[in-house]
């Protein structure tokens, strides 16, 4: 999903079909038990019991936080749906390294919005909740690039 003015960016990467969440809900424009897998990264308390109704038998709920994560009355009528949330513990890098050596295989892309210097972090805060921005915020070490600088990693 993304908004209006994201529509051809999202398309140009790929997506069989974009949502504009300014026209229409994400749920109710995927037909009911048509995905194997929803990645949800809002995480909004209610979008497991959503992505629930959309997941087919042996379907994956993955989302970024706890509160995101389907009820329990709903994951005990569907116990073929698995579900989990992604949180990254900074003393554990596996799952970090998983992600890189898939973006080493050309596999992952990641496309940074903008580059922020560590005296624009309030800039780069405030960009990042406006909600405004294609891609992911980046704050890099002094010196290390400009804020034109396009960046590869994940």
């Amino acid at each position: 999903t993304c908004g209006t003015s994201h529509v051809s960016f999202c398309a140009s990467l790929g997506a069989d079909h974009v949502i504009d969440y300014h026209k229409e809900d994400w749920h109710q424009a995927i037909p009911p038990r048509s995905l194997d897998m929803v990645y949800d990264t809002v995480a909004l308390k209610g979008t497991g019991d959503l992505a629930y109704d959309v997941l087919k038998d042996g379907g994956f709920f993955v989302t970024l936080l706890q509160q995101g994560l389907a009820s329990t009355a709903t994951s005990l009528r569907r116990p073929s749906v698995k579900q989990h949330f992604f949180l990254l513990d900074a003393s554990d890098h596996t799952r970090l390294d998983v992600l890189r050596a898939i973006a080493e295989q050309g596999k992952l892309r990641g496309h940074i919005d903008r580059n922020f210097s560590i005296a624009q972090v309030a800039s780069a805060v405030n960009a990042s909740i406006s909600g405004h921005t294609c891609g992911k915020i980046s704050v890099v070490p002094s010196g290390a690039f400009d804020s034109t600088t396009s960046v590869a990693f994940v």
